[in-house]
């Protein structure tokens, strides 16, 4: 019995450093190779979310664009790269998590980082459960999470999950061969014009035109009132395009009733907008019955211990604490310096931000990592015109054109030292 124990366990210890092996020889042919024939330049990588990816203007005119024009036109021609990687909604686990493959991939020399934003209303892959009070549930997470760095362990996982999901996707063309016109009939007639309607609602959403974008998804709805997904659009229009929460949730339950089992997309909503409105029931509700139609793995901790409150401001602080100073190590490691930016954000805006700014301040002083206060930048440009911020930012908070290159213009003069 010993001998088979023993003879299973050097068997899977082979296979470990055999699957691990043959990815160390896949990354070296994929990524060092060429970078050592072409001639690495100097590159900076810009992560975090719609800050860095740059929605509210066109393309071009992100802030980490306008950073590499002022860099440009400083060398007289193209000596340094600017890398945009910022993902809209991303939190600050989600970048974490993807972190250390961005660094191998682009190989950076400076990274500049802006995030935190998100993390009360995205749970995708968040560390917010390590901060609970239940401590057998975060050394359950913990085991798993060092199971997971296993690439034995994966190989199974990933094939057993291969195996279910073609068997699931036998049982659901097989439900909808039996189905005889249920599902359409569940969401009613596809009218063209309503298309048409909704296409330019979210072309207004795009343009922060909610007023405009509303009228077009409400006369949508008028032509397919038992269409849920009209229902969706006017739910996203109200929550994230005007912060109202409560008819976000109402418009998302009037759109189940129109939909049976094919709402998956909605009850994600709708736990979106009941966390944000501080009830932890009902949003730890809708996020299971979510889970259960979409087997989302970025969620999977979050529905097993259950949302944090949203007037948790302890937890959100010691969650955005944890992650930065996890970024800048993998940054470290990877040999480039770290530079943690500020969102230039109105300081009574959201009650969230100013803790944010306070402890991403306060990690970059005790650490000596540079901090870009564009915040405190925007404030000081607009204290000596004395005018407002209008000029700078949106209605809803994302930049303005000017808002962008304001950003660039600052990280720039606190980056000067560390270009070539």
């Amino acid at each position: 019995m010993k001998r088979a124990v023993l003879a299973v366990l050097l068997g899977l210890i082979l296979c470990e450093l055999v699957l691990r092996g043959t990815g160390l020889l896949y990354r070296m042919y994929r990524q060092d190779a060429p970078a050592a024939a072409t001639g690495k330049m100097f590159t900076i990588l810009c992560v975090g979310d719609s800050f860095t990816y740059g929605v509210g203007v066109s393309r071009g005119r992100d802030y980490p664009s306008r950073l590499q024009a002022l860099l440009d036109e400083r060398y007289g021609g193209r000596v340094v790269r600017v890398i945009n990687a910022g993902i809209p909604g991303e939190n600050s686990s989600s970048l974490l998590k993807r972190l250390d493959a961005e660094m191998r991939r682009y190989r950076p020399d400076v990274v500049l980082v802006m995030t935190g934003m998100n993390n009360l209303r995205s749970f995708k892959d968040s560390n917010a459960y390590l901060f609970t009070d239940d401590k057998l549930k975060i050394a359950a997470a913990r085991c798993e999470e060092l199971m997971e760095n296993l690439r034995t362990y994966k190989l199974v996982k990933n094939l057993a999950g291969a195996l279910i999901s073609v068997a699931r996707r036998n049982a659901a063309r097989k439900a909808v061969n039996n189905s005889g016109g249920k599902i359409q009939e569940a969401i009613g007639p596809i009218n063209e014009s309503a298309s048409q309607l909704e296409a330019k609602g979210w072309a207004y959403y795009e343009a922060f035109d909610m007023g405009r974008a509303r009228e077009c998804f409400q006369d949508a709805r008028e032509l397919e009132p038992r269409n849920s997904h009209r229902y969706y659009c006017l739910a996203i229009e109200a929550m994230h395009g005007r912060g109202d929460y409560k008819k976000a949730a109402e418009l998302l339950e009037q759109g189940l009733n129109y939909c049976g089992d094919y709402c998956a997309q909605l009850y994600f909503e709708l736990w979106l907008a009941y966390h944000l409105l501080g009830d932890v029931e009902l949003a730890d509700s809708n996020l299971k019955k979510y889970m259960a139609l979409s087997q989302d793995k970025g969620l999977k901790r979050t529905a097993s211990f259950g949302l944090p409150s949203s007037k948790d401001m302890t937890l959100f602080a010691e969650l955005l604490s944890y992650d930065v100073s996890r970024i800048v190590s993998v940054i470290h490691k990877h040999g480039a310096a770290a530079v943690i930016a500020d969102y230039p954000h109105h300081d009574d805006s959201i009650f969230f931000y100013p803790l944010l700014s306070e402890r991403l301040r306060a990690y970059a002083d005790s650490h000596r990592v540079i901090f870009a206060d564009n915040a405190a930048r925007l404030n000081e440009i607009a204290l000596k015109r004395q005018g407002s911020k209008d000029e700078y930012l949106h209605e809803l908070g994302h930049c303005t054109d000017e808002g962008y290159l304001l950003i660039a213009r600052n990280i720039y003069s606190h980056i000067n030292g560390l270009l070539p």
